[in-house]
């Protein structure tokens, strides 16, 4: 019986710790704004952005392969929190979109994939964050360019 208990407690604890992106089992279902600014996550909402600063940090943590998580808490007109969390590790990020939250939202669920690459795109009116060869697509998309956008900021 022992061995048995030891066996499931490894797979358990190797399942567990397979967990690339950071925070998401730990993120109350109430994700305030208030504690989305106190973790120090990149802002963005009818209230305006902050930290957006880390997409920049992040960015160049992963072309220097260096290790490095990020959170993306974007909120809607009602206060709804969407996520979006990244992190790199040598040559891939892992990126996860949570609409869990987002009471209006439609095709609610937490979305995983793994991706190569970020660039930033900027013009006069806004800022953006493609993500770049993901195994499948999870979050705002450009159907026109046919590009996945992972942070939008306005100027």
């Amino acid at each position: 019986m022992k061995k048995y208990i030891l066996l499931l407690s490894l797979l358990l604890a190797v399942g567990c710790s397979n967990n690339k992106v950071n925070n998401e089992v730990q993120t109350p279902l109430d994700y305030t704004l208030e504690q989305a600014e106190k973790n120090g996550d990149i802002i963005v909402g009818p209230s305006g952005q902050r930290n957006t600063e880390k997409m920049d940090d992040f960015i160049s943590s992963h072309n220097n392969n260096e290790k490095a998580t990020l959170r993306i808490a974007t909120y809607t007109d009602e206060g709804d929190a969407i996520l979006y969390d990244l992190s790199t590790d040598e040559d891939t990020i892992y990126y996860s979109s949570d609409n869990t939250r987002d009471a209006f939202g439609g095709d609610v669920g937490i979305k995983k994939t793994t991706c190569k690459n970020i660039v930033k795109e900027e013009d006069t009116e806004t800022t953006l964050y493609i993500i770049e060869g993901c195994k499948d697509r999870i979050g705002p998309y450009d159907s026109v360019r046919d590009i996945d956008i992972v942070l939008t900021l306005v100027k």
